[in-house]
């Protein structure tokens, strides 16, 4: 069972995997494979490029593992033109049937065909447990990630999802002045398409429109601060939304202006609160503080 290092709440992509007699024999790039829910490519570009270290040395991706043999995975270092921010999981809150984690920017929810995933690690935070995501976030999105621990947990979830008691509170950066608060309730059209389709009718249901309140307008760069709540959302809601009203986040490319694809983009996930369980995490890019933002009924 792969480690992670250091255990500090959280998960550094600086992991360590024990070889046990059941995989003696394992070819180190299938080992990789497995342990990362990765592909046999990505497996060799990472013992290619050197990140992949057997007992403290590099080994080519046909080397057959033996027992008590201890794999590294060093952790791929950041461009200096990307934000400055180490690359972990933090388990923002945990109880006995769920989790939120702090998904960082630049990283996949779900299982992504070039870089590491939250579900990919989710045996190393959580390696008592059958853990499993509850909700995703873009790529490019940062803030809390869901996790049910049981199957209870699971249950929990999708009924108070259901019924429209998961609360789900965003911020974002958008560019120009917002004034007013604003409901969004157009219906989105999201079948296999890159970019989802606003619609010209209502969404049938309430869960899926999106309330959107300005907090703060930076004059200097013609930007709005916002805060965004959500029920059941759909895939690219708040984007699309928002890029619906003129209001597009600042460093979206697919709904904004942003030309590079890797460049950072200011939605997070700040806080979501459910029956029993509640959970918060203020974005590093934000500021300004929390309490001086946000309406007394979030305090």
């Amino acid at each position: 069972m792969p480690d992670a290092l250091p255990r500090l709440g959280g998960a550094l992509f600086f992991m360590r995997i024990k070889i046990f007699p059941e995989n003696s024999g394992k070819r180190l790039d299938a080992l990789i494979a497995e342990f990362l829910h990765i592909g046999l490519r990505q497996a060799r570009k990472l013992i290619k490029v050197g990140r992949v270290l057997v007992d403290g040395s590099q080994r080519p991706k046909g080397y057959k593992l033996l027992p008590g043999q201890e794999i590294i995975i060093k952790e791929k270092p950041l461009k200096d033109d990307k934000i400055n921010y180490k690359t972990k999981i933090e388990v923002v809150s945990s109880a006995t049937h769920l989790a939120a984690l702090n998904k960082p920017p630049f990283m996949h929810s779900d299982t992504g065909r070039e870089r590491f995933s939250v579900r990919g690690l989710l045996p190393s935070i959580f390696p008592q447990s059958e853990a499993c995501l509850l909700n995703r976030l873009d790529y490019l999105t940062s803030g809390i990630l869901m996790v049910a621990l049981t199957e209870k947990g699971r249950n929990i979830y999708k009924q108070a999802q259901e019924e429209g008691k998961v609360d789900k509170f965003y911020l974002a950066l958008v560019r120009g002045k917002l004034v007013e608060p604003v409901v969004v309730k157009k219906a989105i059209d999201a079948a296999k398409r890159k970019k989802v389709k606003v619609l010209a009718r209502e969404s049938e249901s309430f869960l899926r429109f999106t309330w959107i309140y300005p907090l703060n307008y930076f004059s200097t760069k013609n930007q709005t601060l916002v805060r965004v709540r959500i029920l059941k959302g759909q895939r690219h809601q708040i984007r699309a939304h928002l890029s619906f009203l003129g209001h597009p986040i600042v460093g979206d490319p697919l709904y904004g202006h942003a030309v590079d694809s890797e460049a950072r983009m200011y939605l997070h996930h700040y806080k979501i609160s459910m029956p029993g369980f509640q959970a918060s995490k203020w974005p590093e890019w934000c500021g300004v503080e929390l309490e001086d933002i946000l309406p007394e009924e979030e305090g």
